[in-house]
């Protein structure tokens, strides 16, 4: 037997032995949810945390379903002057049990006012590694229980999924967002067409008319916005755009020649871009009131000050 035969029939062998770990073990990497789980982003479920919790209530949910994990948090400290205001940002979730290990990384976002309870604070984003080589999943069941709980991605590539969702959260389907790239790069010809078509009219009567020049503006300013705005539906098929997609859910595995046809592990990413603005505008928010009142605090001290020299 040659060394490429004997390779080849190990790799079968590998297959083979992945297969039966598979089947004995009748692995299931997602729980049943709710029909359309993924019809709005603010519903997206993972490990029973959804994105609408609460810091208090993730914390609440990790300690009393996943008791083994090691959990880590972490505190966003605002200071001025005498004047401070911490709140939860951060929670990590190592956990690694015999099925494979996991990783948890959620963050979150500012409050809106300091009078807030620091444990108030929404998810902004989360991370989710998940190492299942000790059995791994068939990669098209797998695909087909991810479709089967989150719906049909908006995306499809050989190694990830991604579903992406518009300024009000709702689920960008894949029929949508070509038709959306197909409907404005008609639009964008039509307007260029238009402009050629009155730039040769105009010049061909030897003098233009008095308002080409406004005419022209217009129409050249028409033609900028339509590209601008086919740019950022293009956008979206690689990554996040404020304006159209602005949130995204990807789920990506990766695969090796010894694994090939198996999901040896995968990661959950879920973000956005418009929560990225939102957390520096509250971020400001929070330390122009931690100013005021540090403010307030050394006016009402003087006050008090000046009574008792009186």
């Amino acid at each position: 037997m040659t060394t490429s035969t004997r390779t080849k029939t190990a790799r079968r062998a590998t297959r083979r032995q992945l297969a039966a770990a598979f089947i004995t073990a009748g692995l299931t990497v997602f729980s049943a949810a709710p029909a359309n789980a993924g019809d709005n982003w603010s519903n997206l479920e993972v490990r029973g945390i959804t994105l609408s919790m609460t810091y208090g209530e993730v914390l609440k949910h990790l300690e009393a379903n996943w008791p083994d994990a090691r959990i880590k948090t972490r505190q966003h400290k605002l200071k001025h002057a005498n004047s401070e205001y911490e709140y939860g940002s951060y929670i990590e979730v190592k956990d690694n049990a015999k099925r494979g290990r996991e990783i948890f990384r959620i963050t979150f976002l500012p409050p809106e006012n300091i009078t807030d309870a620091p444990d108030s604070t929404k998810i902004k984003s989360l991370i989710r590694d998940q190492d299942i080589r000790a059995t791994p999943a068939i990669r098209k069941d797998f695909i087909k229980q991810i479709s089967g709980k989150y719906g049909t991605p908006t995306l499809t590539h050989r190694t990830k999924l991604q579903w992406l969702f518009d300024k009000n959260r709702g689920l960008i389907s894949e029929t949508s967002l070509a038709q959306m790239k197909k409907t404005k790069t008609l639009q964008c010809e039509q307007i260029n067409d238009a402009l050629k078509t009155y730039i040769r009219s105009s010049m061909g009567t030897g003098t233009p008319p008095p308002d080409y020049n406004k005419h022209l503006r217009d129409m050249s300013q028409q033609r900028k916005d339509c590209e601008r705005d086919l740019s950022r539906i293009k956008n979206c098929f690689s990554y996040s755009d404020r304006q159209v997609c602005p949130y995204r859910m990807t789920i990506g595995w990766t695969e090796r020649s010894e694994t090939q046809g198996f999901v040896p592990g995968y990661a959950f990413n879920i973000h956005s871009v418009a929560l990225e603005q939102i957390e520096k505008q509250r971020l400001t928010h929070l330390q122009d009131q931690l100013m005021k009142k540090a403010l307030e605090e050394t006016r009402e001290k003087a006050k008090a000050g000046a009574k008792l020299k009186l």
